[in-house]
Formats: C-alpha cells, structure tokens, sequence
C-alpha cells in the first residue's frame, strides 16, 4: 500500500485528523512559509504523536545496514529500513527545511524529538554528512528536468529518499501544480521515492497507477482557502490508499 504524507501541519487538531485517518508522515514545516510552524508549536505535535507511540519510543536507524557501494542499494536499503520503522512507529515526523543553518536544524531535531528531515533547497553533500537524523531530499522537476537529472541525484547526496515536486521561481513547495510524470515512470521501484506537485484525492489515484512511488505528498492539495481542510485530508489518504499498486 502506497505511503501518505501530509505536509505544513500547523495545529495539533489538524495532526490528529491526519494521523486517524491513516497518515503515515506527518510533515513540519520550519523554513519560510505560510504553512512555517515553530519549535514549540512543533513541540506540541510531536508530544502527541510520541504520546500514541507509549513505550515503543522513537524511530531507529542503524545506518551500518545502508550500504554505500552503488547509489540504487542504498537507497534500497533505507527503503527497508524505513518500512521497519514504518511499522512500529507510524506516523513518522517529518522537519521541512531549505538552506537553513545546520546548527539551527539539529537543535530543532532534539528539541522537537524529529524521525526525518526534509531538505528542501540546495544543500550538499557536507551538510548531509552533518546531520543527526536521515534526510529525504527534494529534487524539484522542471519543464526541462529528464529522467536521467533524477537518476544523478541518486549520487549527489547519501540522502535516505528522494521526493520529486513541481520546481517553480519562488516556492519551495505546496505550488499546487502538477509536473509531467512520464519522467519518473523508470525510477526502480525499489527505492524510497516520493511524489508530490499539485496531488489532489482527484488525481492522486492516477499518480499512484503511473509512477508507482513509494509515497505520496501533499500539502495545498488538501487545503481550503489557504487552511487544512480536514475532510480533505481524510478523503486523500482514502483515495491512496485504495490504489492497488503493482510496486507493493
């Protein structure tokens, strides 16, 4: 079954919509945005995600199981990893941020109690050597963008997933407009890739049937005048989840 992430929560009512209805990313947004979101406001979210876990605590990561040889069999590796975790501790906190300092996103990882990040800008190899917990990393998709420019990232960064997401001049995300999937339709299944750009409960099933991803994303895609809608959210995740994918 295909994985859901729901992004820019703001208010703990919003995360627990997401979380009953079957959400299995719960997506905080740190860097600039309308949906940006506090340590403490964060804090309170976690608190109650950490809370519904009880005595199963937090996610963990052995990374000597990631191997490093070819870019693929690391991420099929994270892959695993992921769903282990996945499976005892969902949902799984997710911290967005874009070129934001390092130091700053470590204290908010231990200060929030974060599983993953999500970098969102243009940040390198150092800076993901750097970081206390796995990272998904975001390639934005232009016009331009070919199914090989993905295929590169695999080996830019050791990051534990990629997310693809429609690239425009300002936003970092949450445009609400989709890109052309054919290019992602030869990714290897195999590994953690998740889509997002303009996903709606109206066209995700078809995303799902065309790229096959390991997850799906969405933030505007569930909003109403500029606000989480609630049974918005519910029928997304209803409508992934019911996609019977041959990937799984």
């Amino acid at each position: 079954m295909t994985r859901v992430k729901i992004c820019g929560i703001s208010d703990l009512k919003t995360a627990e919509v997401a979380v009953e209805a079957g959400a299995d990313f719960i997506g905080l947004i740190f860097a600039p945005s309308p949906r940006q979101v506090t340590p403490e406001e964060a804090s309170e979210i976690a608190k109650a995600i950490h809370n519904r876990r009880g005595s199963r605590g937090r996610i963990q990561i052995n990374t000597s199981e990631v191997h490093d040889s070819q870019p693929e069999e690391r991420l099929g590796s994270w892959k695993k990893l992921l769903e282990e975790n996945l499976d005892k501790f969902k949902p799984l906190i997710v911290g967005v941020f874009v070129d934001q300092p390092i130091e700053f996103v470590n204290e908010v990882i231990q200060t929030v109690g974060l599983d993953l990040i999500q970098l969102s800008g243009h940040e390198q190899k150092n800076y993901f050597d750097k970081l206390e917990i796995p990272a998904i990393e975001v390639v934005h998709i232009f016009p331009q963008t070919t199914t090989q420019d993905i295929v590169n990232h695999m080996s830019l960064n050791k990051a534990a997933g990629l997310l693809l997401d429609t690239a425009t001049t300002k936003l970092k995300g949450g445009t609400g407009k989709t890109f052309d999937w054919e290019i992602a339709t030869k990714i290897n299944s195999q590994i953690p890739l998740l889509l997002a750009g303009g996903l709606t409960e109206k066209n995700v099933s078809e995303a799902i049937k065309t790229v096959l991803p390991w997850a799906v994303d969405v933030s505007s895609g569930v909003e109403k005048d500029g606000k989480k809608d609630h049974q918005a959210i519910k029928k997304f995740i209803q409508a992934a989840k019911g996609v019977a994918s041959e990937s799984q």
